[in-house]
């Protein structure tokens, strides 16, 4: 069972926003000018460096992805980092026991 069917996207996005929250970032909404397929779109926050980040919910892997360089893609290669499949799950674990 995937992670959305058992806890919901909406508890994910809980979840990991909850978590870039407590690393000093502030989530928002913003409008991007790409698709990923089988993601869905979470949120964006600004890193250390000013760059744009937007955090997807990759359907296929049941993970998080976090896409860097969201406003210069056409300049260059996107970066992803793949959040590890047992950290999401360790979190979501924790807020259910609360």
């Amino acid at each position: 069972m995937s992670l959305k069917s058992v806890y919901g996207l909406r508890a994910i996005r809980s979840v990991v926003r909850q978590f870039i929250i407590e690393k000093g970032f502030r989530p928002r909404r913003v409008r991007r000018g790409f698709r990923i397929p089988r993601a869905k779109y979470l949120f964006s926050y600004y890193n250390e460096e000013g760059i744009l980040v937007a955090v997807f919910y990759d359907k296929k892997f049941d993970t998080v992805l976090e896409c860097d360089d969201v406003k210069k893609k056409h300049n260059g290669v996107l970066q992803f980092t793949q959040w590890d499949h047992d950290v999401l799950l360790s979190l979501l674990e924790g807020t259910d026991s609360n």
